[in-house]
């Protein structure tokens, strides 16, 4: 045999043991977005589907910040828009929202939550266009951290 064969077991020993402190740590690079990142959704002119910004988040307190703002107004629509971010806590699943902001003019509604988030879930967000938008179109920011 090789007198090699201990030191590379020893070696995928080691291996293994880095994977499955990434999983308990939740520190698998798995997320749509770093916690700390923003994302900057411009020029949108539909509702967004509800979508992962991190995907089986760690067990803690996290802070979003949102930002939608009508960057090109239409005076003859009556559209909305809103975003919601959504998040698992202790409770049970549960989201929050902008106030509707009306596209016919130049505008912005901001939001911040803080949560508590279960392992192992996911924290989403999504934006909501009620009625005929025209010719408008919005922009939709947020930046999400973990504080605890």
């Amino acid at each position: 045999m090789s007198a090699g064969l201990p030191q590379n077991q020893r070696l995928d020993q080691t291996a293994t043991l880095i994977q499955t402190l990434q999983r308990r740590t939740a520190l698998v690079p798995d997320s749509r977005l770093r916690v700390g990142d923003s994302i900057q959704l411009l020029a949108q002119t539909a509702s967004i589907s509800t979508a992962n910004l991190i995907t089986r988040a760690r067990n803690g307190i996290y802070v979003a910040t949102v930002f939608v703002q009508v960057t090109t107004a239409d005076a003859g629509s009556a559209a909305t828009v809103l975003a919601t971010i959504g998040w698992t806590d202790r409770a049970a699943a549960t989201t929050a929202a902008t106030t509707a902001l009306v596209v016919t003019a130049a505008g912005r509604q901001k939001l911040t939550v803080e949560m508590q988030v279960q392992p192992d879930t996911n924290i989403t967000y999504a934006s909501t266009v009620a009625g005929a938008i025209g010719t408008a179109a919005y922009a939709l920011e947020i930046k999400l951290e973990r504080v605890a």
